[in-house]
Formats: structure tokens, C-alpha cells, sequence
């Protein structure tokens, strides 16, 4: 019975490929939301400032 171990396979590929996709997506949010939070802090910085 080859067929319980050819989809076994591909379901892990299939969640290999799903985990590097999903962690490749979470240190682009990373780096976007470190982007975000340096620019609010710049902005409430000028805001705060005296004109």
C-alpha cells in the first residue's frame, strides 16, 4: 500500500510550504509594523514639539 504514504507526503510538503509562507508573511508584518510604530512615534514627536 504505497497510496497512505504518497498523500501522507504531500500533506506535509503541503504544510512545509504553508509554514514558510506564513513566517515569511509574519516578519514582513514585523517589519511593517516596527515601520509603523517608528513613524507614530516621529509623528507624535513633531506634534508634541513647539511651534
Amino acid at each position: 500500500m504505497q497510496w497512505p504514504f504518497i498523500h501522507r507526503q504531500r500533506l506535509t510538503d503541503a504544510l512545509l510550504d504553508a509554514d514558510r509562507r506564513f513566517n515569511q508573511i509574519d516578519r514582513a508584518a514585523r517589519t511593517y509594523r516596527d515601520e509603523r510604530d517608528r513613524l507614530k512615534a516621529a509623528l507624535s514627536a513633531v506634534s508634541n514639539y513647539p511651534h
